[in-house]
């Protein structure tokens, strides 16, 4: 019927907007907790041997934090999340489209 129709678009839109939220707040999560170590990861990947940043992902990061405070462990936060989130949204929208195609179903609640 065109009721039973209606509801399953909008229950399919609810779904894709879940999906969103949920994979960019995901992404976004993932950053903030990360950010520090991958900075420091960065600077000792293009350190050259000998070189001041050729020191370790851990005193790379602690040095960080003497010179700029905590904050400077999130250097460049801002770029960052702005790639995040619609990345991650866009992969969670992908992902359950592609179980939906291949007939997934997911159980609610678990």
């Amino acid at each position: 019927s065109q009721s039973q129709s209606q509801n399953q678009r909008a229950y399919a839109t609810q779904e894709a907007a879940a999906s969103v939220v949920c994979g960019g707040v995901a992404g976004s999560a993932f950053w903030l907790a990360v950010l520090p170590i991958d900075l420091a990861k960065t600077r000792y990947q293009i350190a050259s041997p000998g070189a001041v940043d050729d020191v370790g992902v851990w005193r790379l990061m602690a040095r960080e934090t003497s010179r700029n405070g905590a904050r400077g462990l999130w250097a460049g936060i801002g770029p960052v999340l702005a790639r995040a989130f619609p990345a991650n949204a866009v992969q969670f929208l992908a992902w359950e489209g592609a179980c939906q195609l291949a007939g997934v179903r997911r159980e609610h609640g678990r």
